[in-house]
């Protein structure tokens, strides 16, 4: 965020010209984006190899997507929907119950802390975290 005092934009300069429209009566507001980017060279240099593979990355995250959807269908979760004309990458994949806590609880005592998405979780893995969420969901009278 740019700091500037009010007295700049009383100066007659481009500086102050430019300026003004960042502030409003000692209150920030920006009309125009910034960035603030720190990126070292080695970060950078991971990123773009990783960028090369991003396509093979959300290919492997839609087919867990369709794991999930397979392996949870009918489970008492509602499970993500995308809606028609757009496409989903499944950053994440969430899904919601009324039993939200109980089932958190659940899965973090048996150390799975989210529905994995990540490009290099295994076919088992999953099965390993849909298994937990049916026997979680039995044993709490949550349907599965």
């Amino acid at each position: 965020m740019l700091i500037v005092s009010t007295a700049a934009s009383s100066a007659k300069s481009v500086v102050a010209d430019s300026v003004n429209p960042l502030t409003t009566e000692g209150r920030y507001f920006a009309e125009e984006h910034g960035y603030n980017s720190r990126l070292d060279e080695l970060h950078a240099e991971i990123l773009r190899r990783k960028l090369r593979r991003l396509d093979t990355y959300i290919e492997r995250r839609l087919a867990l997507a369709r794991r999930y959807d397979a392996a949870l269908a009918g489970s008492g979760l509602e499970l993500p929907v995308t809606a028609p004309g757009n496409r989903h990458v499944y950053y994440l994949y969430v899904v919601r119950h009324p039993a939200r806590d109980a089932i958190l609880r659940e899965l973090a005592a048996r150390e799975i802390f989210s529905l994995p998405m990540y490009p290099s979780l295994t076919d088992a893995q999953q099965d390993r975290v849909c298994e937990a969420l049916h026997e979680i969901l039995r044993t709490i009278g949550g349907t599965a």
